[in-house]
């Protein structure tokens, strides 16, 4: 069978996978099969799916459903073969968390976000950023000394500020507990210096949520909505910047640390899930930034119940 060639005056004839460019750039995946990567992408694609049917458990968290049978179908592969890139994806490259549903039913496949790594007490571990441009993906050691909280069963950075650290022309973010005295004296006496921090500490912070909440992607699929995205953005990075220890949300003070930390774990589907509230709301806004603060705040906590009624009021125009 012999096709044709692709002509420039031509649309995009196809549909795609996302196989995200990082599992093939990244050194921490080099070591993961080029068709465990394919799987990843495949699973990243029912995801799709799963915000449709409100697949989401009680955190906030999508799940898919995807089986062995699905999978040999897809690769064109036999039974071990698959179980092994499951095994692989979830055991070697810890992009996937399968639980078990009981007998007779299948797993279910937790696909997760690999551009922010999480230990194993909750601390983010934020990558190493070069301002001119270039991002090296590696992590850093957590200080024994940093304590995490766990009131209302949300788990913080730790009880302090963050703060900058430069290092050359690497920047991190990193606990304020965890920088020295001597990085303040040469600092502290110079206007310049501490303007230079909070401007490369706000890009820190820009460059994560366009990385872990996709805003330029978002941008690019809702151009409508590009202003409000920006708005949005903005208020996350100088909510994060903020020394304040307590933040007003929803008129009640929460620890900064906290709402920071609830941020930084902010997706691509709660800030559409709080572009849609806002387009939903047919009432006066007399504060704008207090609604917003408290719609992205309670974003992981009511995103699944909003998916839910989505779909059964889908469900049951469907049926009528």
């Amino acid at each position: 069978m012999e096709f044709d060639y692709l002509h420039a005056s031509e649309p995009d004839p196809f549909t795609f996978y996302r196989i995200p460019k990082e599992l093939f750039d990244d050194p921490v995946f080099s070591d993961v099969s080029t068709l465990a990567k394919v799987l990843y992408g495949i699973f990243l694609d029912r995801t799709s799916l799963s915000r449709k049917k409100g697949w989401i458990d009680g955190k906030g968290n999508l799940y898919i459903i995807f089986t062995i049978r699905q999978i040999q179908d897809c690769l064109r592969i036999g039974n071990k073969y698959a179980e092994k890139l499951l095994d692989e994806l979830e055991n070697k490259a810890h992009l996937i968390e399968r639980v078990r549903q009981g007998f007779g039913k299948p797993n279910l496949i937790y696909v997760k976000n690999f551009s922010v790594r999480v230990d194993a007490v909750g601390h983010f571990k934020t990558c190493p950023k070069d301002i001119s441009g270039n991002v090296r993906k590696t992590l850093h050691d957590v200080s024994d000394g940093q304590s995490t909280n766990t009131d209302n069963s949300e788990t913080d950075i730790s009880e302090t500020d963050l703060l900058l650290r430069t290092e050359g022309r690497k920047v991190q973010i990193v606990a304020e507990s965890s920088v020295s005295d001597e990085h303040y004296t040469d600092h502290a006496n110079s206007e310049a210096g501490r303007n230079g921090e909070e401007s490369a500490l706000r890009k820190a912070y820009q460059e994560h949520f366009d990385e872990t909440a996709g805003f330029p992607w978002l941008m690019s699929e809702d151009p409508a909505g590009r202003d409000q995205l920006k708005e949005i953005r903005e208020l996350l990075i100088d909510t994060c910047c903020s020394r304040r220890k307590e933040i007003m949300i929803g008129g009640e003070l929460i620890r900064a640390e906290q709402v920071r930390s609830r941020f930084m774990k902010l997706g691509p589907d709660h800030i559409r899930y709080v572009m849609k509230a806002l387009r939903d709301n047919t009432e006066m806004i007399r504060n704008m930034k207090a609604y917003l603060l408290t719609l992205l705040y309670n974003a992981p906590l009511t995103i699944q119940s909003y998916y839910q009624a989505w779909y059964n009021h889908d469900r049951a125009e469907g049926m009528e």
